[in-house]
């Protein structure tokens, strides 16, 4: 089927956040591959999951925060995979980067904003807290296909170490992406496919800053056009219910909301969002599992 196929990937990480898209190529155009990464802990050691060390080519490379971690795993895939763009918070002079990531050709720092369009996705970038904490936030979502003409497939399922998710969309090979859509329960909201509906909701919004509430207020002025159409949220580790109150009006009413956030995420957070939250659901991803989503774009 001609269509433009798309994998998310919240990765089964031991520390932090490790975040990929791969939108497949419709017939005649090309796809894109893009990986973001985020440390959870100063100095922690944790393993990078084995799907983003197969990383063959990265349009995009964000770095979240600039703590070893995030570093160490940004060189390690720089060694072996081809990565056009390179995006950091932009650093203090003493901040030193390690060599795979200084050749490449285009490495940009950002202060505040960047976006992008890759494939047919809006990728907005935005930076926040002090200078020497400064942290990326990220929003990832379809752009230029709507319910008019086009039908919108979505599975979301965790992704577990047994039965691991491919990193990239392969055009060619639409097995693993078949298997889900065939032979898998998939999320197909019949609201979500309307014609009478103006756009999909099927934004990610992943937030790595500790205080969201001293940013909240520019972010969603940055995001005024995508605030609607997001449907995953990844949770800062350190977030209580107060903060998760900041994120009120996120998403549109009647549509299922994906909180994504870990083992350590405060109780209270997990009961507002399975409880308070009528179309929210709380995910649990870390060293065990993560979470996949996959799906489709198709003329109707």
């Amino acid at each position: 089927m001609n269509a433009k196929y798309y994998r998310v990937l919240y990765h089964p990480v031991s520390e932090g956040v490790c975040f990929s898209a791969s939108i497949g190529a419709e017939k005649g155009k090309d796809g894109a591959q893009i990986l973001y990464l985020s440390a959870g802990r100063e100095g922690a050691d944790g393993e990078l999951c084995p799907a983003s060390a197969k990383a063959e080519h990265l349009h995009l490379l964000i770095l979240a925060d600039l703590k070893p971690l995030t570093i160490k795993r940004a060189e390690d895939i720089c060694k072996t995979a081809i990565v056009d763009t390179v995006l950091l918070p932009q650093r203090k002079e003493c901040a030193a980067l390690p060599e795979a990531l200084l050749q490449k050709s285009d490495l940009y720092e950002v202060d505040r904003k960047f976006e992008t369009c890759l494939a047919g996705f809006t990728v907005k970038v935005f930076a926040v807290g002090l200078e020497e904490a400064r942290v990326l936030l990220l929003y990832l979502g379809s752009k230029g296909v709507q319910p008019q003409t086009e039908e919108c497939v979505m599975n979301v399922k965790l992704c577990q170490p047994e039965l691991p998710c491919r990193l990239t969309v392969d055009a060619a090979n639409l097995n693993c992406e078949m298997r889900c859509l065939l032979c898998s329960d998939y999320t197909q909201c019949k609201k979500h496919n309307r014609r009478d509906e103006t756009y999909f909701v099927d934004g990610h919004l992943l937030l790595t800053a500790a205080k969201l509430s001293e940013s909240m207020p520019e972010l969603k002025d940055y995001l005024a056009e995508e605030w609607k159409r997001v449907r995953f949220i990844g949770l800062p580790q350190d977030i209580d219910d107060a903060q998760l109150g900041e994120l009120s009006g996120i998403g549109t009413p009647g549509h299922q909301r994906y909180y994504i956030g870990c083992a350590d995420t405060a109780a209270a957070v997990v009961k507002a969002v399975e409880c308070e939250e009528p179309f929210g659901t709380f995910i649990s991803a870390g060293s065990k599992a993560g979470l996949c989503v996959s799906g489709c774009y198709a003329k109707r």
